[in-house]
């Protein structure tokens, strides 16, 4: 398996492409951390349902109790990691949008103006050379 190089010819380059890369993994971890949450969820409200419908006893509400109690913690742990993620996925915008920035007005012109620059040294290499002498007598 080949992986992507990441450029690292350019200080803003390197921030915007490794600001893209922590804003791609902030996103498909939330989606991950969603799926798995509901997953979680459906599993413990089935449980409880299935408790439920057994009757009332006092290992029952034991039971149920531990089942409303794992909700509430997985609840909450969706909420920190989706804060955290948010976070994260935060400072990849913030680096995508001033890597991208600043290699755009800053590095892009000059990096343009030296090929132009070259382009023109080399037209005029082969018009030089290109050209006979002419024959004065």
């Amino acid at each position: 398996m080949q992986s992507l190089p990441i450029p690292t010819d350019n200080l803003y380059k390197f921030f915007a492409m490794f600001g893209l890369a922590i804003l791609i993994t902030a996103i498909m971890g939330s989606v991950l951390i969603n799926s798995a949450t509901n997953q979680k969820l459906l599993t413990y409200i089935e449980q409880i349902e299935t408790i439920a419908a057994n009757g009332e006893s006092e290992a029952k509400k034991g039971t149920l109790e531990v089942y409303e109690k794992l909700i509430e913690v997985t609840i909450n742990d969706k909420k920190f990691l989706t804060i955290g993620l948010g976070l994260f996925g935060g400072v990849g915008v913030l680096m995508l949008l001033h890597g991208f920035q600043r290699w755009y007005t800053y590095y892009q012109p000059k990096h343009d103006e030296i090929l132009e620059l070259t382009i023109n040294k080399m037209r005029a290499e082969v018009e030089g050379t290109s050209q006979k002498p002419s024959n004065s007598e």
